[in-house]
């Protein structure tokens, strides 16, 4: 119910969100070859091929997004663990030759403007690896704050809307 209410597409500027599609997954698969991206994921082995790459994200969300700046794709949103009316998980993978340019800071300020603007949702959350400051810093950086620390190692950070 609650995604019927947001766009298929969303732009702002030269930032673009649009349905993941199959033919998102080389760029995907190209990026999944990077360690440090993988274990962040906490994955240990590359999809096998482009469509593998891609059904392994789109299946992992119940909404995908690629995120595209000046026509060229640069990352994917990805929405899971939803409770209609209350909060979701949110999934993003910039690039890592696309990271540190801003794209990631205004994908989330372009998704949570839409959520607040609608009263959709409470809060949206992240979980991170504990052994991932950079992550944890950017988070932070977009008004998240940590409401957990579990066993497995991973924090999660929730942002009111």
């Amino acid at each position: 119910m609650l995604f019927m209410k947001l766009p298929r597409r969303m732009e702002e500027g030269d930032l673009r969100l649009r349905p993941l599609g199959i033919s998102d997954g080389r760029s995907l698969a190209e990026a999944l070859k990077d360690r440090a991206l993988l274990r962040s994921l906490g994955l240990s082995l590359s999809p096998s091929s482009p469509s593998s790459a891609w059904w392994w994200f789109k299946s992992s969300h119940l909404l995908a997004y690629c995120i595209e700046a000046d026509s060229q794709r640069i990352g994917l949103l990805g929405i899971s663990r939803l409770i209609a009316g209350e909060s979701a998980e949110l999934s993003l993978l910039i690039f890592p030759e696309h990271q540190g340019k801003g794209y990631g800071s205004m994908t989330v300020g372009l998704f949570a403007k839409l959520l607040k603007k609608q009263r959709s949702l409470k809060r949206l959350t992240v979980s991170v690896r504990r052994d991932n400051p950079g992550a944890i810093s950017f988070w932070e950086r977009t008004g998240f704050r940590e409401v957990s620390q579990e066993p497995d190692g991973i924090m999660r950070l929730a942002l009111n809307l």
